[in-house]
């Protein structure tokens, strides 16, 4: 970039066209990774020009050894457990971005639980920004800070997420990575400023973060190191809330290195589960244990209720849920089960997940539940069980409930004209609601 464009930008009247991700610096950023030098040689491939800082301690450092070895205004920075398309460094970034103060970045998608959203993500630093902040291990005494900051009014910068999806992260690949990334994760998404009680933290924490806080939490049965990426994301959580905890040391590598190693693995151990990278071993049934323990705990304490998923709908999660967690998945999957759409037939798996839907109050749930009972489908189908289900459902809007309550009403015998009329209102709630079948009829003929 001339010196005329890079004066245009930090006065913000570029009129530059952009600019394009092939000629910035990528630096890739490692640290302890076993698997690292697979990912390197992989984005060497990418990007041949790529450049490597490798064992820096301390996130705020790093970073900067990032932007000292670019050398340049600019430069991107790679995770080592992200693998970036191709395609990426076909990308050209619109000056209007192109300022000292600004930070672009590129969601990533995560291969154990299906986020797309910064963790991961590949990014694209202006190095007067870098070299100013003081983030992680060198924020300012007194001053808490998990994450780079970027985008808060206290620092006066700016952080732009731009679209489209070019890499994605896997956090997973060792044993110990998985709950590191998860124990980090779940500890920084748990942070709900001004909350005075634990048990207010499901109310407060928001949709966005109480949807991904769910995700990390719960989805990753199906991959080899999912269940340490849950049980870390639930032990930050835990942590964080259930007494009076640094949360500062999950920048500290070096901690979490002993925790795991003197306080963690040793709990599960021996076992038959093993990390093909490290070589620890680990007994699976008990970590599954101590798993749904610790998401009892955390409903107990703050009123956040988190789901035991069991591998092949975590798979289905991962495939359908496409950016983050949201409650209604869990009425879909088991609709899917119920039906064998895309699944083997599942009657039981359906069951239970239409059981959790229930406690979210999902009217969806409610009423695959209630015909589940109508059609007999369960060893303690009852009708009567059915019709309340249904009732609920309909309390809650849901549109098919009154056509199917109705139904139900109208094969009574003998037929009351009283379940006449009120089958004929609920087929005409269920019109108004959006579902009119044309083959409908109030004396139930058609």
């Amino acid at each position: 970039m001339t010196e005329a464009l890079r004066d245009a930008v930090a006065d913000g009247e570029a009129t530059h066209p952009g600019l394009a991700l092939r000629d910035v610096p990528v630096v890739f950023l490692s640290y302890d990774e076993p698997w690292a030098d697979d990912f390197w040689h992989d984005l060497q491939q990418k990007a041949p020009r790529a450049l490597r800082v490798h064992n820096v301690k301390g996130l705020d450092a790093c970073h900067k050894a990032a932007a000292r070895a670019a050398g340049t205004d600019w430069f991107l920075t790679v995770d080592a457990d992200t693998v970036v398309e191709p395609a990426f460094f076909d990308l050209t970034v619109p000056a209007t971005y192109l300022s000292h103060t600004c930070r672009v970045d590129w969601a990533s998608r995560n291969d154990v639980n299906g986020l797309l959203y910064g963790n991961g993500s590949v990014k694209l630093w202006p190095r007067r920004m870098v070299m100013a902040m003081r983030t992680h291990e060198a924020a300012p005494k007194g001053r808490l800070s998990v994450d780079h900051d970027i985008g808060k009014d206290r620092t006066g910068t700016l952080r732009v997420q731009m679209p489209g999806c070019f890499s994605v992260t896997r956090p997973a690949e060792s044993a110990f990575h998985a709950f590191r990334c998860g124990f980090r994760e779940g500890a920084r998404l748990g942070m709900v400023p001004n909350l005075a009680r634990p048990q207010d933290f499901g109310r407060l924490a928001g949709e966005w973060k109480a949807q991904h806080l769910k995700t990390w939490c719960s989805v990753g049965a199906h991959t080899p190191h999912g269940a340490w990426v849950m049980y870390g994301s639930r032990l930050g959580l835990w942590m964080l809330h259930a007494g009076d905890w640094d949360v500062r040391v999950i920048n500290d590598y070096t901690w979490i290195d002993r925790f795991w190693s003197q306080m963690i693995l040793p709990r599960f151990v021996p076992g038959g589960s093993r990390c093909p990278y490290t070589g620890a071993q680990w007994d699976a049934g008990l970590l599954a244990a101590e798993l749904a323990a610790l998401g009892r705990r955390i409903e107990a304490l703050l009123d956040f209720e988190l789901v035991e998923f069991p591998p092949e709908t975590s798979r289905l999660m991962v495939a359908t849920q496409g950016a983050a967690f949201s409650p209604s998945h869990i009425d879909t999957l088991g609709y899917m089960h119920l039906k064998g759409m895309g699944v083997t037939r599942d009657l039981v798996a359906a069951r239970e997940l239409f059981e959790t839907g229930l406690l979210m109050n999902l009217s969806g749930s409610y009423n695959n539940l209630a015909r589940m009972h109508e059609q007999g489908l369960m060893p303690d189908a009852d009708l009567q069980q059915a019709i309340r289900l249904f009732e609920s459902a309909i309390t809650l809007g849901n549109a098919f409930a009154p056509y199917h309550l109705a139904q139900v009403l109208l094969r009574r015998d003998p037929l009351s004209e009283d379940d006449r009329a009120r089958a004929a209102a609920l087929i005409r709630l269920a019109a108004e609601r959006g579902y009119a079948p044309t083959d409908i009829s109030a004396n139930g003929t058609g």
